[in-house]
């Protein structure tokens, strides 16, 4: 019996609480304007955000900001690094992790 008006006592709580929240619609003038507000927001603070990283991995030394910039700005894999530079593909993860390290001491 307990379990029969908890359930509904928990559902009518739920209608409640569905029926309070407010709706919007995308179509809105004033959600499209928020969203538009919201994007060039985030646009800008992107924007800045890659610039301070690039101008932190411009102080990396020259095989860490290579394998930084060739793993994570072109996405490759760690072989194909590894093929491009020449070098072992653990030393290519060495790279990676010790310019990780230094980019994260850096901010």
């Amino acid at each position: 019996m307990s379990t029969w008006i908890y359930t509904i006592t928990r559902n009518a709580s739920l209608s409640a609480l569905r029926a309070q929240r407010p709706h919007s619609s995308l179509s809105d003038p004033e959600v499209m304007a928020q969203v538009d507000t919201a994007d060039d927001a985030s646009n800008a603070e992107t924007a800045l955000d890659a610039a301070l990283l690039l101008k932190k991995v411009d102080q990396l030394p020259d095989k860490q900001r290579q394998v930084v910039m060739l793993f994570y700005m072109q996405e490759q894999s760690h072989e194909e690094v590894a093929a491009m530079l020449a070098m072992p593909i653990g030393t290519v993860k060495t790279l990676l992790h010790r310019a990780r390290a230094r980019l994260g001491a850096l901010t």
